[in-house]
């Protein structure tokens, strides 16, 4: 092989690790993805190559662990992506809620949580206590009182208790089921828990929360124009 391909694969395998890690740093890839861990195969493949033309043991030796801890690290995410399927309630959930989400992610938040059939006058917060679960309506209806009287009504894909389940808040009002309800619960000790290991699970929650800020503050300005 002529000497000015080992050279070549020396610089590529230099330019593919800068691009690795200077994307990483600049926030364009995750360290726990497919295109780091990619990138740095390719670049510790090349410089492997290029240390064919001048032997140094040491390089070679570094280079070689660098491929197998690249290896490791694809199997490692194609094993655990594999695991991620989802059943139709769960995709339904992540889609309403935290779409562009990380499967991994949604998956650790799905298992954190249960699904429930509730029945009517099942209370799922009460007005200064402890909200007990963030909760997700996908089918049924409830009542949001505040001092006893109707403030608004809730229905399917909308969330209960998002305000003070993350940041354990008490509630600012008594949301009680007025149907019979399916619904996504999620403790809010095991959500606030998850949320401090896993911060890309708090940025996805934020943006549906602020989504669902929104939505609520839509509908109670129709309500309000209604009455």
């Amino acid at each position: 092989m002529p000497p000015v391909l080992f050279e070549i694969a020396g610089i590529l395998g230099v330019i593919l690790y800068l691009s690795a890690y200077g994307s990483l740093q600049l926030g364009f890839l995750r360290g726990h993805g497919y295109p780091y861990a990619f990138l740095n195969l390719g670049a510790s493949s090349m410089m492997l190559v290029s240390l064919t033309q001048s032997f140094n043991p040491f390089a070679a030796v570094i280079e070689s662990c660098w491929i197998a801890f690249s290896l490791i690290g694809i199997a490692r995410l194609f094993i655990l992506n594999r695991g991620l399927r989802l059943t139709p309630e769960e995709r339904e959930f992540v889609a309403a809620k935290l779409r562009g989400i990380e499967p991994i992610l949604a998956r650790a938040l799905v298992a954190a949580g249960r699904w429930e059939d509730a029945a009517p006058g099942t209370v799922l917060m009460a007005e200064g206590q402890a909200v007990p679960a963030l909760v997700w309506l996908r089918d049924g209806q409830a009542r949001v009182t505040v001092g006893g009287r109707e403030v608004a009504t809730l229905g399917p894909g909308n969330l209960v208790g998002e305000f003070g389940a993350p940041g354990g808040h008490p509630a600012i009002a008594t949301v009680t089921l007025t149907a019979p309800a399916r619904l996504f619960a999620v403790d809010s000790a095991a959500l606030q828990a998850l949320m401090r290991r896993k911060p890309g699970i708090r940025v996805a929650l934020d943006a549906a929360i602020g989504a669902e800020a929104r939505a609520k503050f839509i509908a109670s300005n129709a309500r309000a124009a209604a009455v």
